[in-house]
């Protein structure tokens, strides 16, 4: 892709990030205006709900009092012009109990007054009352000493006074109603800006949105052009990357198809080679000088390790080119895994370490599976233990994993172990452990590499656990079929 072309995609990106961040603050300034004007009308409500209900109940207050002093005024009336004595005292005990129930009231509102003009009025309503409940005394007084002329003309006296109470609790009443009034008019005012005030970024908000609509109708139409060419560019690009990655897929192929046939090629020598020499260890020819049979013994263990490079290669090409062949077979298990054992006894024997196999006891006789690549992945994890073994043992474990379903194999050691750097990275190709492990004990850096392309490709997991300078324990797991017998 030519780099004026690469310029303009970034140009077009670069766009596309500003495009939204526009975009977004739009958003969030309609979102946080919307919000504001609704808690401005939520709080607007509640406060009008407060103080209105607030209003409600002392001009309940009020109009209680207000029935309560002309209660009492009505009772003194009856006072005076009852004649049965027992009725009087009912009466008067009657006013005395609404007297308490006036006090309570005048309470009860003296504690909700909070301006100024409404503690005005009450201190009024109080000089009222110090005038009216004297007179009013004054009148049950004469009554209960009968004399029934003088409590006339004081009850003249105590009307007057008690009207005054009354008509101050109208003043009082009227007040409230107005207040009531003036609140449902201030709050009508703040209803109106605040709608209009939401019109107004309403429509700020959609001018913005239409200005920001013109501008990406300008932009895209003049990107358009520009991306036609970009996408001309990266279709021809693209046409020569499949090319490009075609030729480099043969090529990979071609190579993988050249390192299997020289592998194969080199075996068949190696094979004489390693025949020739193992006859001459197995003391078939005598008189064969010491010195000339160390020579023999050198000879054979490095046509062993050459061997097992060569059929390295040989397997990590079959990978390579896509060749691996997977064969499900039934086999004894024990008999198998002695056939891997034996090659090894011969290793472990001038070292001195002991080499067992374990069984769980669930595990059976026969298993389905890829036997060929299970040995490959076994054999290749017992050579690295005995490799790097010089004492103790090394031990195989042949169970189950935890779901019942996969077997589990286990190749223990004593050895070296791995330090905790290095153990994320020794399944991958060509990797060993520290340098100084490979340039004592050699190897090519495959084998467990091949262990993790075999288990994978047999629907299974490999891992390790290890402790450096107290051993290792490789594990794979893989799915198997177990062939129940009929009974």
């Amino acid at each position: 892709m030519r780099l004026s072309s690469i310029i303009r995609l970034k140009s077009i990106e670069h766009f596309q990030k500003v495009l939204s961040a526009c975009f977004g603050l739009l958003l969030v300034l309609m979102l946080v205006l919307a919000a504001s004007n609704y808690y401005n009308l939520s709080s607007l409500g509640n406060r009008l709900s407060h103080v209105v209900n607030d209003n409600n109940k002392k001009t309940s207050l009020i109009y209680s009092l207000r029935s309560t002093a002309r209660e009492r005024l009505i009772l003194l009336h009856r006072i005076v012009h009852e004649k049965d004595p027992f009725a009087i005292d009912d009466h008067v005990l009657r006013h005395a109990s609404l007297a308490t129930k006036f006090i309570n009231l005048r309470k009860s509102l003296s504690e909700k007054l909070s301006g100024g003009l409404e503690l005005r009025e009450m201190e009024n309503l109080k000089q009222a009352l110090i005038l009216a409940q004297p007179a009013q005394k004054v009148v049950i007084d004469l009554v209960q000493e009968r004399k029934y002329e003088l409590a006339k003309k004081a009850l003249d006296v105590a009307i007057l006074s008690q009207e005054k109470v009354v008509a101050q609790l109208e003043i009082f009443a009227d007040m409230q109603s107005q207040a009531n009034h003036e609140l449902a008019d201030t709050t009508k005012l703040d209803v109106q800006y605040s709608y209009l005030m939401l019109i107004i970024i309403t429509g700020f908000v959609v001018l913005l949105a239409g200005l920001t609509s013109w501008y990406v109708m300008r932009v895209i139409a003049a990107k358009n052009n520009e991306l036609e060419e970009v996408n001309t560019t990266v279709a021809l690009t693209n046409k020569t990357l499949e090319s490009t990655i075609e030729n480099a897929v043969k090529a990979n192929r071609s190579k993988s198809e050249f390192i299997a046939n020289m592998s194969h090629e080199l075996r068949t020598p190696m094979t004489s080679i390693r025949g020739a020499l193992g006859m001459l260890n197995s003391g078939m020819i005598e008189g064969i000088p010491e010195d000339a049979q160390n020579m023999i013994n050198i000879a054979d263990t490095n046509s062993e390790r050459l061997m097992e490079l060569i059929s390295d290669v040989l397997d990590f090409s079959k990978f390579e080119s896509g060749d691996l062949e997977l064969t499900r077979r039934e086999f004894i298990v024990r008999e198998e895994m002695e056939k891997v054992l034996i090659p090894f006894a011969t290793k472990v024997k001038p070292k001195g370490i002991e080499l067992n196999i374990h069984y769980d006891q669930r595990f059976p006789e026969k298993i389905i599976t890829d036997l060929e690549h299970i040995k490959h992945v076994i054999s290749q994890l017992i050579k690295n233990a005995v490799k790097f073994t010089e004492n103790g043992y090394v031990e195989i474990s042949m169970g189950f994993a935890e779901n019942n379903r996969d077997m589990l194999v286990s190749v223990k050691d004593t050895g070296i172990g791995i330090p905790e750097e290095d153990i994320s990275r020794i399944f991958e190709n060509f990797e060993q452990g520290d340098g100084s492990s490979t340039r004592k004990y050699g190897g090519t850096g495959i084998g467990l590499s091949i262990c993790t392309k075999l288990v994978a490709a047999l629907d299974g997991e490999i891992g390790v656990y290890s402790v450096h300078g107290s051993g290792s324990t490789f594990w794979f797991t893989i799915p198997v079929e177990i062939k129940r017998e009929a009974a």
